[in-house]
């Protein structure tokens, strides 16, 4: 069967006839980073197989017609709850089924009698249990309905699985379409099992372990549930205490790059540093694009990667410590010795330089280290160490010099 074929009839099986001139699906294109808002299912097909051979994913639910924000406050409607069953070694810190032929045994054996549909994302696995008939939401009773049966579904598998897999259980996610491609793998997103298996959303809740959602104006996300007025008041202390900070969010630095985008990795990046998690950073960050008029909106993987790159740009605590007690080490070849080993990289030359104290100001000790990737120049005296913002400045310097440096890797 041919891609164009498959597209077709994965929405029309997905779908059925349930995409009209008040609900509309959403197809979303990696490469141009925006929705295309289908009101039938043939132009549903069309908008997809205009990028069949590029990242091109689909809406879980419809949403009404002017909607033109992919929330999960606007959807209008869901078929189903889903699964996104990731595979093999990621730079997120999960750990993963092993493979692709695991995880379809996996889901095959633990999932037996709940699955619909079985899908090879072309990196992982989808993973989706359709229901009988289209669940509409029309009021917040409904919604928090679906919400429970998407979560709840997730929370059973995840439970089963000896790995990991990521809790996406937003209303508004949006999937790989079987019969597109996949760029990063090279692979065709297909279809590998389907069965005849059908639910209605009262009988999966019931018979699925109870989940509590959170309360009204909280985002339940992949590090636990956000409350978003105290995230906002977190932000508002933020900006008072920390002038770069507030800086950054007010978009008055000068970047090289002044895009939103810019401004989004600057600000993840801090927040990550300030002991914010992934969720947290991600509501955060779509709050401030929401307030910034060039600022397009972005699907859940963009933050996500965005979040990444923070993440890997900030030294961890057991860095930070170990550099901590480099600084504090009184034996200058000694101090070498750690730093040497906290980067993973011979010194090529130790410099230890010492401003006398004069006229009221302190002795000061600076010492530079000299690696193959770059420079790191650290203040060496207690007087510095003890004040919590020029300790912050000075592990602010270690990571600029990091994007020169092969990070250190952990266990």
């Amino acid at each position: 069967m041919g891609e164009n074929q498959t597209v077709r009839d994965w929405l029309e099986q997905f779908y059925g006839d349930e995409i009209s001139g008040e609900s509309r699906c959403a197809i979303w294109t990696k490469e141009h980073k925006k929705h295309k808002w289908c009101d039938t299912l043939e132009r549903a097909t069309e908008a997809a197989l205009e990028t069949v051979d590029r990242d091109t994913y689909f809406s879980m639910g419809v949403f009404p017609k002017g909607v033109t924000r992919r929330t999960k406050d606007n959807v209008m409607g869901i078929f189903g709850v889903w699964l996104d069953v990731d595979t093999g070694d990621k730079d997120n810190g999960q750990e993963y089924l092993k493979d692709v032929p695991t995880a379809i045994e996996w889901v095959m054996d633990a999932l037996a009698g709940k699955w619909t549909h079985i899908v090879h994302s072309g990196g992982g696995l989808h993973v989706y249990l359709m229901f009988d008939e289209p669940f509409w939401i029309e009021s917040d009773k409904d919604r928090l309905k679906a919400e429970r049966a998407v979560r709840a579904y997730w929370s059973w598998a995840n439970n089963a699985c000896p790995k990991t897999i990521d809790p996406l259980t937003d209303l508004s996610r949006i999937m790989r379409l079987p019969g597109t491609m996949n760029t990063r793998s090279g692979a065709i997103c297909h279809i590998v099992e389907t069965a005849t298996v059908t639910v209605s959303i009262s009988d999966l809740i019931e018979t699925l372990p109870h989940v509590v959602l959170p309360e009204s104006g909280q985002v339940a996300g992949l590090d636990g549930d956000v409350d978003v007025s105290l995230l906002k008041d977190r932000i508002a202390l933020m900006m008072t205490a920390d002038t770069t900070f507030a800086e950054t969010w007010q978009r008055k630095r000068r970047f090289s790059d002044q895009s939103p985008s810019g401004y989004c990795l600057s600000i993840a990046n801090q927040l990550c540093s300030a002991g914010l998690n992934n969720t947290e950073i991600m509501v955060a960050l779509q709050m401030w694009r929401a307030s910034q008029v060039d600022a397009k909106e972005k699907p859940d993987e963009w933050y996500q990667v965005t979040i990444g790159k923070a993440r890997s740009a900030i030294i961890p605590e057991r860095f930070d410590a170990k550099l901590t007690a480099a600084v504090l080490e009184t034996d200058d070849e000694a101090k070498a010795e750690v730093v040497a080993e906290v980067f993973g990289a011979p010194l090529k030359r130790f410099i230890k330089r010492v401003t006398p104290e004069y006229k009221g100001h302190e002795e000061t000790v600076v010492y530079t280290m000299e690696f193959e990737g770059g420079k790191l120049q650290i203040p060496g005296t207690d007087s510095l160490m003890r004040q919590q913002s020029m300790r912050h400045r000075m592990f602010e310097k270690v990571g600029v010099v990091l994007k020169t440096m092969k990070a250190p890797q952990y266990d």
